[in-house]
């Protein structure tokens, strides 16, 4: 008879290895018995069977957070090469601003002697300018002014008055009309 644990010979019929401790089982005995002197290979048997799992679980825990981290950066890689933005439009447009990107309110500013506007973005306007012209009876242009807005946004008013007296009493007292003309500016968009 061999050990089952160490492989060294044994007396017939030994219940334990008196080389290595461990406890013989015979074909038909089932019980697992732990005495003080196979308990310490029991233990390091058990304890080995832990770290083993733990070491399984480390690499599994490992490996996820690897998939993750790769998943991520491609993610991130796609959407700088994607065309489209969050709607789904495809690519990104600039055109010049026009009348239809604003919408206009002017009245009369008594306390400047001149005209205040109100100007409100239906877009946002990058570089806004708008050119005010100051006409006669038979619309004929008596003088312009050219206002820089800068960047405005879609809906935020915009507030801003024009003296007459700055442009003179002629063409203060001549004008009977006033046109309002977006002159610069660009719009962004996706289509």
């Amino acid at each position: 008879m061999y050990c089952n644990n160490c492989g060294k010979k044994l007396e017939d019929g030994a219940n334990f290895c008196s080389h290595c401790g461990s406890h013989q089982k015979s074909n038909n005995d089932t019980s697992e018995i732990t005495t003080p002197e196979n308990y310490s290979s029991v233990i390091v048997m058990e304890t080995s069977k832990k770290k083993r799992s733990h070491g399984f679980l480390k690499f599994i825990a490992i490996l996820t957070i690897l998939v993750g981290c790769i998943l991520g950066i491609s993610k991130i890689i796609d959407s700088k090469k994607n065309p489209y933005n969050q709607d789904g439009a495809t690519q990104l447009f600039k055109r010049s601003a026009n009348n239809n990107d604003i919408y206009v309110n002017s009245d009369l500013d008594l306390s400047n002697l001149g005209v205040k506007y109100i100007i409100t973005p239906q877009v946002d306007i990058d570089g806004l300018k708008v050119t005010i012209e100051f006409l006669d009876k038979n619309m004929n242009a008596l003088d312009s002014y050219v206002k820089s807005i800068g960047n405005v946004k879609k809906g935020v008013q915009v507030n801003f008055s024009i003296s007459l007296l700055d442009l003179g009493i002629s063409v203060a007292w001549n004008t009977k009309y006033e046109s309002l003309g977006v002159t610069g500016g660009t719009v962004s968009y996706f289509a």
